[in-house]
Parts: structure tokens; C-alpha cells; sequence
């Protein structure tokens, strides 16, 4: 099942939060203690606010429910970083990833980014093997996240 991918409005809020998507998102357990959110998750609390101008932030929908998120941000004139991918357990293996990845990778080109880059947990396994299906290259890590670059 192909999700509906929409850009991100102010409606939709209400459901990224720490008890809403976050939570299931991450199969029952957060990655994000509630209490740390606004530290953590800044972007997330003010979504109409971050992602402005080069930037993106789109859902995944099913029946006008949030199913998963991906973020694009601008870091400078050539270069953007992909943030919040994320597809709920139950919707994983569908395509839904793909779509949205698909979504923010055809942004980017059409705002003449040449780069994309990323970091993701070392403890979502699943990530990195999606990720260098679609090209992204390792360049790094540290003791929490890899570091992925991918040229577009």
C-alpha cells in the first residue's frame, strides 16, 4: 500500500508529536524521552518554522492519518540534509519509504542541490541497508550515528 505523500500543514501537527507517530513509529519505544523533546525534537515542535525556503518537510498519509515523515534541510547553496525519516512499523516494506525518500531526492535536484547527507542511528538496522540501496555512500560515523552522502 503506496501511502498518499502531501507536503507537511499545520493540521497534521497534532500527530507528530511525542505521543502520536514518534511513539509507534519506533515499534513501542521512544527514541526521544518526552521530557527531552523540545532539546531533541526542536524541528519537529515547529515544522512550519524550519522548513522554509529550500527546505521541506512531507507526510505520509493513510486515510488522513500520519503514517511517516521525512524532512529536507537546507546546510548551504550545494548541500541539504535529509532529517525525520521515518515510516510507522506496520507501513514498512510497502513503499512507503521509498515514496518519500523519492519525494525529497526529486526536491533537492530541482533546487540544484548537489549533495544530500544524512546520519542515522547505528541501532536502526534497517536504515542502512535502505539507504545504500538508493545510493548513499558511508563516510563516516561516530559512536552514535553513521554519516551518509549521497551525489544528485
Amino acid at each position: 500500500m503506496n501511502a498518499e505523500i502531501r507536503q507537511f500543514s499545520p493540521e497534521y501537527a497534532g500527530q507528530i508529536k511525542p505521543k502520536g507517530v514518534i511513539v509507534l513509529l519506533t515499534d513501542g519505544a521512544l527514541y526521544t524521552k518526552p521530557d527531552q523533546w523540545d532539546r531533541f525534537e526542536k524541528d519537529l515542535s515547529k515544522i512550519d518554522e524550519q522548513y522554509v525556503g529550500r527546505s521541506r518537510f512531507w507526510i505520509a498519509l493513510d486515510g488522513g492519518n500520519v503514517i511517516g515523515f521525512v524532512g529536507l534541510l537546507e546546510e548551504g547553496k550545494e548541500t541539504c540534509r535529509l532529517k525525520r525519516m521515518h515510516v510507522h512499523f506496520d507501513y514498512q516494506r510497502q513503499g512507503n519509504g521509498q515514496s518519500l525518500l523519492d519525494t525529497a531526492i526529486s526536491f533537492a535536484k530541482e533546487q540544484g542541490y548537489s549533495r544530500m547527507v544524512l546520519k542515522s542511528g547505528k541501532a536502526h538496522k534497517k536504515a542502512q541497508p535502505f539507504y545504500q540501496k538508493n545510493g548513499f555512500k558511508k563516510i563516516g560515523e561516530d559512536e552514535t550515528f553513521f554519516h551518509y552522502s549521497l551525489d544528485l
